[in-house]
């Protein structure tokens, strides 16, 4: 999943997430089972949560993330 998520972060042109996007992420993965806060990783795709949830073209493996038109998109 790793590099699944760099590619995408590549194809966007390292796009970043404005901040009201990541913030509705990161709110998601705090009330995700699959996240785990002591090591700031998702279970399900092992990523860093601050990090992934910093780009744009990054997506939830399970679905919970809004989408980028949902909360705007870019800086």
């Amino acid at each position: 999943m790793f590099a699944k998520s760099t590619a995408d972060v590549a194809a966007t042109g390292f796009a970043k997430a404005n901040l009201a996007l990541k913030a509705a992420r990161l709110e998601a993965c705090a009330a995700c089972a699959f996240y785990e806060p002591e090591r700031d990783r998702c279970l399900a795709c092992g990523c860093r949560v601050s990090l992934k949830a910093a780009f744009l073209g990054t997506q939830c493996p399970q679905h919970f993330w809004p989408e980028p038109a949902a909360r705007g998109a870019g800086p």
